[in-house]
């Protein structure tokens, strides 16, 4: 999957997590649905963006080295410029990161939302 269709995937996942859910227990519960498939998508596509971010690093470490800047440069500078050569990797990798969290803390709310409305209407 290249870096523009992972950015995409991402903007996607942002955007449906940042819709309010409905207060209906079938919306809920197709939502939950569709957590669980983000949930498991994410995880994938983490697992993409730091395979790509390691290949980059590497790249980035083999380039400094071929042109010994590792001996010119300090190495919090040298660590600088291998961290920004994957800064979009990075960012991607965060933002997996933190849509598979977000996921899973809705779905945990919903799941709490739906058992306080069996115990208030069946109570």
């Amino acid at each position: 999957m290249t870096k523009e269709e992972l950015t995409k995937k991402a903007a996607d996942m942002n955007t449906y997590l940042q819709i309010r859910s409905d207060d209906e227990p079938a919306s809920m519960l197709d939502r939950m649905q569709i957590l669980e498939i983000m949930i498991a998508q994410a995880g994938e596509y983490l697992a993409i963006s730091k395979q790509n971010q390691d290949i980059i690093i590497h790249e980035a470490i083999t380039n400094a080295t071929e042109m010994s800047l590792d001996e010119t440069l300090p190495a919090s500078t040298l660590n600088l410029f291998i961290k920004t050569a994957a800064k979009d990797w990075n960012f991607l990798v965060n933002t997996f990161d933190r849509i598979n969290s977000s996921a899973v803390h809705q779905h945990d709310g919903l799941r709490t939302r739906i058992s306080y409305l069996k115990t208030t209407f069946n109570g």
